[in-house]
């Protein structure tokens, strides 16, 4: 029998042979999947040849929960102040524009803020008593002054807290200028505006109307800036209190003398002269 003898090169050959001959076994091309196609269909809608828009029928304030959707009341920093928060629409020609007060307690304070038209900084007047209508259109009177005015409704013994909280809200208007500032308190709210005056509000004037109580300790504090005090002839207590509160204040004082009764703010409501005067008192103590 004859041998056969594989070179290296035959052995190469017959190597690759065999390669090739298992790869032409196997069929390694994927075989065609066929691939759904989709036609979008619908019904035609004609164009509508007219476009009714449609105005919203509820009233927008239904909806707003002051200090939640209020941009302003939003953006305010940790621990801040909001600032007056409008209610309600203001009346065409009538400056005066509701507004509330957040107190340090999280209650709402009324008020009413009464800005000027020429829309310059001006210094405002906080006025302190029961309600705003009990002062008469002497905020009117401070609005053609040039003073801008914010009236707080005291709610039945109201804190401390419930003054401060009235004067922070006011470096958040642009048109107010509180470098200084006058405050006026009625009845109750006598006691609570020299109390407010007597720590680091910047009060440039003060008035007290009808003061009940009489705190040396306040005028100490609150000494020696302008002073402003009134009552009327026929109020004992009043006229005991502002006799007391005389004898310890250092600053320039103005006592008009009020003939007959009555007391609070509206006094003030009630005698144009008082009014006249008062309100040329703040100009001249805030403005000159």
């Amino acid at each position: 029998m004859q041998k056969l003898f594989y070179t290296p090169q035959l052995r190469i050959i017959a190597v690759s042979s065999a390669a090739l001959l298992f790869l032409a076994a196997c069929d390694t091309t994927p075989s065609a999947t066929a691939e759904p196609t989709y036609a979008l269909s619908a019904p035609t809608l004609e164009a509508s040849p007219v476009f009714f828009p449609l105005a919203p029928t509820s009233d927008a304030s239904e909806f707003h929960v002051a200090g939640q959707n209020d941009p302003t009341a939003a953006a305010a920093v940790s621990g801040g102040e909001l600032p007056p928060l409008p209610v309600g629409t203001t009346v065409l020609g009538d400056p005066r524009q509701q507004v509330i007060i957040t107190a340090g307690d999280g209650a709402q304070l009324n008020a009413s803020l009464y800005l000027p038209l020429s829309g310059e900084p001006a210094h405002p007047v906080l006025l302190l008593a029961e309600s705003t209508d009990d002062w008469g259109s002497f905020p009117l009177q401070l609005l053609d002054e040039g003073l801008a005015v914010l009236s707080l409704d005291l709610r039945p013994n109201a804190p401390l807290g419930d003054v401060l909280a009235a004067f922070n809200a006011l470096p958040s208007m642009s048109v107010i200028d509180v470098s200084s500032i006058g405050m006026v308190g009625a009845g109750a709210g006598a006691e609570l505006a020299l109390a407010a005056c007597g720590i680091d509000i910047p009060c440039g004037a003060l008035a007290l109307i009808s003061p009940q109580t009489a705190s040396e300790q306040g005028i100490f504090a609150y000494n020696p800036r302008p002073l402003f005090m009134a009552a009327a002839s026929d109020d004992a207590t009043s006229t005991a209190a502002i006799n007391t509160l005389r004898a310890v204040a250092r600053g320039t004082i103005e006592l008009p003398v009020v003939a007959g009764s009555g007391g609070g703010a509206p006094l003030i409501a009630a005698d144009t002269s008082l009014a006249n005067r008062l309100a040329g008192w703040l100009r001249a103590t805030l403005i000159n």
